[in-house]
């Protein structure tokens, strides 16, 4: 991948079971990073919202399709993160595949923990009492969002860090 930005990427059939929708709504609520999916379903079998999501327009979101063994191999040492949101999943094997590419992965779970714990923050600070605030002032609109991102990249960054430290050396390669 040549991508100066950095590159989330997602691997699996067109359907909706593998999470390919919430991949495409994660592009367009983060323009900063780049988006691809590689995998394909024949078109005959695509339902409609799927066949709409995968026509999405957008500069930070590719659907390559299908691709040889080392080309996807390339993809997954290359990219930064390896999102999968998938709703059910037998084996997971595009998950170990990433893994074992030593590509960070964040799966529906951490995602779940994350906004979890970010609605709790945010809900601290709509209180009146535990409220933060500048020179007695409530903070604005624009000031919660910007400080809610930051959450969220630096749980993000906290939830993978522990995986890293926590994981069994034996799993560790």
């Amino acid at each position: 991948l040549a991508s100066s930005r950095k590159v989330v990427l997602g691997v699996g059939h067109y359907i909706e079971r593998k999470g390919i929708l919430d991949f495409v709504e994660m592009a367009k609520r983060y323009p900063q990073y780049d988006f691809i999916w590689f995998g394909s379903t024949p078109s005959a079998l695509i339902p409609a919202k799927i066949r709409k999501a995968v026509r999405t327009q957008l500069p930070n979101l590719q659907f390559p399709g299908f691709v040889g063994k080392e080309e996807l191999m390339d993809a997954y040492s290359g990219s930064d993160l390896f999102f999968f949101p998938t709703l059910e999943e037998t084996e997971g094997i595009v998950m170990l595949e990433a893994m074992a590419m030593e590509t960070p992965v964040l799966t529906r779970r951490d995602e779940r923990d994350i906004a979890k714990r970010l609605d709790m923050i945010l809900g601290d600070l709509g209180d009146a009492e535990a409220s933060l605030m500048f020179d007695g002032e409530p903070i604005d609109d624009e000031t919660r969002e910007l400080l809610r991102i930051s959450l969220q990249n630096q749980l993000e960054i906290s939830k993978r860090i522990a995986k890293q430290k926590f994981t069994p050396k034996k799993y560790r390669k």
